[in-house]
C-alpha cells in the first residue's frame, strides 16, 4: 500500500524544472536506519516540457530528529538509470546538478512531512471545481481590473468578484461581460491580470483558480508556460 501521494500544483525546483508528482511507497526501519523508497515525476520546460519519472530511495538515522538534512535521497540505481557520476558512480535524476539537488530537497521535505504525521497514509492533490459557473452580464468592469496590479496604485477596497458572480465561479477567476478573462495572481494584494491563453483559462476553471501548471506573463497577460515554450519562448528562471 502506498504511504503518501502528492500531485501538484507544479512546484518550481531549479532552471525551469518543476515537480509534478511524488509517491512515497514505504518507510521502514532496518538496523537503526530508516529506509524510504518511491517515485518522482518532474517536467523540464527548457527541454520543451519533457516529463520524466524516476524511482528514488532515501535513508536517515533512527530515531529521526526532524531536521531536513538528515534524509539522504538519491535516484535508485537500476537498469534504466542514465545519468551517472563518473567519479562517484552515483546515479542522478538529470545531468543538471542544481536540479538534482532541488529534487532531493523536495523529496526530503515530503519525507519529513509524512514522518511528522506519524507515517499515516496521506494524499495531497488539487480539488477540482464542481460548482456553478455564474455568468456576469453587467457593464464592462475591465477598467477597474486594469488598475489592480503591482504596477498601479489601487484603493484598499478589493475587487468584488464574489458579489458579481454570487460566489458561483472558480476562486480568483472572473470573466467580464465583454468576454475578457481575468485571474487574481496575488490574492493577498488583490492583483489581477488578463489570461490570454485558452488552455491556461481552462486549467484555472477546472482547478478552482489554482495554478496547477506553471504560467508566465507575456504580452500583457498570463499563458501556460508550456504554451509559450511551444511557441519558442525559453524560460529563464
Amino acid at each position: 500500500m502506498t504511504l503518501y501521494k502528492w500531485h501538484g500544483p507544479e512546484q518550481e525546483l531549479a532552471h525551469a524544472c518543476v515537480a509534478c508528482d511524488l509517491t512515497i511507497e514505504s518507510v521502514k526501519e532496518e538496523d537503526g536506519i530508516l529506509k524510504a523508497k518511491g517515485e518522482f515525476t518532474g517536467k523540464d520546460y527548457v527541454e520543451h516540457g519533457i516529463v520524466f519519472t524516476d524511482p528514488w530511495e532515501g535513508t536517515a538515522h533512527s530515531p529521526l530528529q526532524h531536521v531536513e538534512g538528515e534524509w539522504t535521497v538519491r535516484r535508485t540505481d537500476d537498469e534504466e538509470a542514465f545519468w551517472r557520476d563518473n567519479q562517484t558512480g552515483e546515479v542522478h535524476f538529470t545531468a543538471n546538478m542544481a536540479i538534482n539537488r532541488a529534487i532531493k530537497q523536495f523529496i526530503a521535505k515530503k519525507l519529513l512531512f509524512v514522518m511528522k504525521k506519524g507515517g499515516s497514509v496521506e494524499e495531497e492533490t488539487i480539488a477540482p471545481y464542481a460548482g456553478e459557473m455564474k455568468t456576469y452580464n453587467g457593464e464592462c468592469v475591465c477598467y477597474i481590473l486594469l488598475q489592480r496590479n503591482q504596477h498601479s496604485k489601487v484603493s484598499s477596497s478589493r475587487f468584488p468578484w464574489k458579489e458579481l458572480t454570487e460566489g458561483k465561479f472558480p476562486q480568483h477567476c472572473f470573466q467580464c461581460s465583454c468576454g475578457k478573462k481575468w485571474w487574481c495572481y496575488d490574492a493577498e494584494n488583490d492583483f489581477w491580470a488578463p489570461v490570454l491563453d485558452r488552455a491556461a483559462w481552462e486549467m484555472l476553471l477546472a482547478h478552482n483558480g489554482v495554478e496547477a501548471q506553471r504560467m508566465a506573463e507575456s504580452e500583457g497577460g498570463f499563458h501556460l508556460l508550456q504554451t509559450l515554450r511551444n511557441n519558442g519562448f525559453v524560460p529563464l528562471w
